[in-house]
């Protein structure tokens, strides 16, 4: 039996070929999204090796990392001086505990729902939020998650420098120990 060749397809208007194949999308088991192995989105100046979608191969979170994430970032030294001042407020310790588990689980809900994106599709959150405000509006979120960021490292910088009293040069002794002194 022999095999006629066909006749290569007409050209169809559109994208080219290669960009339509670099966008399509594998949806796996357990509901994570990504682009087939080794491809890339299409060339353009609004995309970078920082925008692209992670590759399921370099995905390696799962559900117990960001709740270790989360763990983390909720008992820190804010958290207890929050729990310690509640206490001195007139809350007993269950209460300020409760309040401060309360906070952080408020806190959670819009961490989630954020992230979730990113864990779904491998997108970074620039790209998530380009959905909401459009591609150059998505600098506003961008630039006020980075402020918040270093609003919160000030704060734990400021609570951390102050339990260390007596520790900067300006506070030692003649002597040069840490507590001011006449020898």
């Amino acid at each position: 039996m022999s095999t006629v060749p066909s006749e290569p397809e007409p050209s169809r208007p559109g994208p080219p070929a290669s960009a339509t194949a670099s966008t399509s999308q594998v949806v796996h088991s357990d509901g994570r999204v990504s682009m087939p192995e080794g491809s890339t989105l299409p060339e353009s100046p609004f995309v970078n090796d920082d925008l692209q979608p992670v590759p399921m191969s370099e995905r390696t979170w799962g559900t117990g990392s960001f709740s270790a994430l989360w763990v983390s970032m909720s008992v820190s030294i804010p958290a207890w001086t929050l729990a310690s001042g509640l206490i001195a407020a007139g809350l007993d310790w269950r209460q300020a505990m409760l309040a401060v588990v309360l906070g952080n689980l408020i806190v959670l809900v819009p961490m989630v729902l954020t992230g979730h994106a990113g864990a779904k599709y491998g997108i970074p959150f620039p790209v998530f939020a380009r959905s909401s405000f459009g591609l150059r509006g998505a600098n506003l979120p961008a630039l006020l998650r980075g402020a918040v960021a270093c609003g919160w490292f000030g704060i734990q910088t400021w609570i951390a420098g102050g339990s260390t009293p007596g520790r900067s040069a300006g506070t030692r002794g003649r002597c040069g120990c840490p507590s001011p002194c006449s020898g």
